[in-house]
């Protein structure tokens, strides 16, 4: 927490700012935050779910839970749990288009955006590449 980080000695009742993507506070810290409060009624949360990346030097956030490891020197980092992408598709969809081979990218092939992952040409996914892939559906969370 913010306090071991900072050295501080901050009271269990104080506000804890948590950071976190969209889809992680949907699926995961809110449903965590019942047993939370069951547990630990003192505790204020609050959940502040943004891509975007909060000072927590600043305390702009207290607790910051992201898909990649931080960049900026000084925090404590921990892996909490693993996660990994799958490529879906109907089939309807596989009767007209074929299927991507692996190591070929995703040229040519319609894709649904989710949130942030797939908005630059360049971008890899599952390690494949995505140019000349197209966006079908973008769908944003904010």
């Amino acid at each position: 927490m913010w306090s071991a980080a900072a050295g501080k000695d901050l009271a269990a009742a104080d506000l804890v700012r948590v950071t976190v993507t969209e889809i992680f506070a949907a699926r995961f810290v809110t449903p965590a935050l019942q047993h939370l409060r069951v547990h630990h009624p003192e505790i204020d949360v609050e959940v502040l779910p943004d891509h975007r990346k909060l000072d927590i030097g600043r305390r702009q956030a207290d607790i910051a839970l992201r898909d990649r490891r931080p960049e900026e020197p000084g925090l404590i980092c921990l892996r909490i749990a693993r996660f990994s992408f799958m490529l879906y598709a109907s089939t309807e969809y596989l009767k007209s288009h074929p299927s991507p081979e692996r190591g070929k990218g995703l040229a040519h092939q319609d894709l649904v955006a989710w949130m942030y992952i797939l908005p630059a040409p360049t971008l890899q996914f599952m390690n494949e590449s995505t140019d000349g892939a197209r966006i079908a559906f973008r769908a944003k969370i904010s």
